[in-house]
């Protein structure tokens, strides 16, 4: 829960930026425009949150439910029913059709791979500069790409898998329908890994044919493979860091932070990464720091902080390159010693998804 939220009022003409913050165990929220300022945040065991504020004068109650990253309800002001929401920085809001979820490319970048919220499937074979419509429109909330840009896997949110072995040409669904979140693909297309928002984490041997459970049900937000699929490294939302070297079988803790006892905790994590051998790996921190480990997950090290939301992270293949995103983009050539601003994000919440 704790992060920065754009919260949305019907009625109201400006968005308004609010954070959420843990005091003590405490949950806080501050934020103001000129038409609302945030004075209480009440969240219930059963996931219903009550945000209140005054708006232009009247003090209002916004009540509604959480749902993953999102606050969802309805409030009432002068005996009107009104509609809220607050979507979390780096998340896709389902009541914004159109916004575009996730991006895979094969590994020479010519092979694009992308999907919007409730809108198309589309595919590129010249690096972006055009593009061809695949599969209906669907919720589609996550996808990934072999090497070779041969094998592709989309998750939809609430819906079933799909796998592609020609390009995107043809699609076939697999598994049931579930809140997938994130998957990732081994650079051979065989080995797959999807996460279930609130539930667990399924892995494939053939490509996306049968699907087993694997790990705790966890509230699940990003996961990333390896280039032959056998470290995985999953990212729990508001939560922990975990490691698999066995495609998924067994799951651990990786949070030690290098040079020191302490580790990592609890992260608002919202994308993970990694590079071909699994040396490298990267996690991103919604409202604080970028973490990269250089030892296939047994310590880690903090990076880039301070310039905004992250909403993504890539590792180049062989690991020398990091990317992230928040507001804009940024680039280190050196292991996170130093970051150059590469790219403008456009928003305030900046691009969700990028590919290396």
């Amino acid at each position: 829960i704790p992060g920065t939220y754009r919260l949305k009022m019907e009625g109201m003409q400006d968005d308004l930026t609010m954070r959420v913050t843990d005091q003590g165990g405490k949950l806080t929220a501050s934020g103001k425009n000129n038409y609302v300022n945030v004075i209480g945040f009440e969240v219930s065991d059963g996931g219903s949150v009550t945000v209140t504020v005054n708006y232009t004068g009247p003090v209002v109650s916004l009540k509604g439910k959480i749902i993953g990253r999102r606050m969802i309800g309805q409030y009432t002001i002068h005996n009107e029913v009104k509609s809220w929401s607050a979507s979390a920085a780096g998340y896709v809001d389902p009541t914004t059709p159109g916004a575009i979820s996730f991006i895979a490319s094969s590994l020479d970048g010519k092979k694009l791979f992308t999907a919007s919220f409730e809108g198309a499937l589309f595919t590129s074979t010249n690096s972006g500069l055009n593009w061809t419509r695949r599969e209906n429109p669907r919720k589609w909330i996550a996808g990934a790409s072999s090497a070779d840009g041969t094998m592709l896997v989309a998750a939809v949110s609430g819906g079933q898998l799909y796998t592609s072995g020609d390009s995107g040409a043809t699609w076939v669904a697999r598994e049931n329908n579930r809140y997938w979140i994130s998957i990732a693909s081994s650079a051979d297309g065989a080995n797959l890994a999807a996460l279930v928002e609130g539930g667990q984490i399924y892995v494939s041997s053939d490509a996306g044919e049968s699907w087993v459970p694997r790990g705790a049900a966890l509230n699940w937000r990003s996961i990333a493979s390896s280039a032959d699929g056998s470290l995985l490294l999953a990212a729990e939302n508001a939560g922990r860091l975990y490691l698999s070297r066995d495609a998924g079988e067994t799951w651990s803790l990786t949070d030690k932070l290098s040079n020191t006892t302490a580790l990592i905790g609890d992260r608002n994590w919202s994308s993970v990464s990694s590079s071909a051998d699994g040396s490298v790996l990267a996690s991103a921190e919604q409202d604080g720091q970028v973490y990269a480990s250089f030892n296939s997950g047994a310590t880690w090290n903090r990076l880039e902080t301070g310039r905004g939301e992250w909403s993504a992270v890539a590792v180049s293949s062989d690991g020398s390159t990091l990317l992230t995103v928040g507001r804009n983009f940024y680039v280190s050539r050196d292991r996170g010693e130093t970051w150059n601003e590469v790219g403008r994000g456009g928003s305030f919440f900046g691009p969700y998804s990028i590919a290396a």
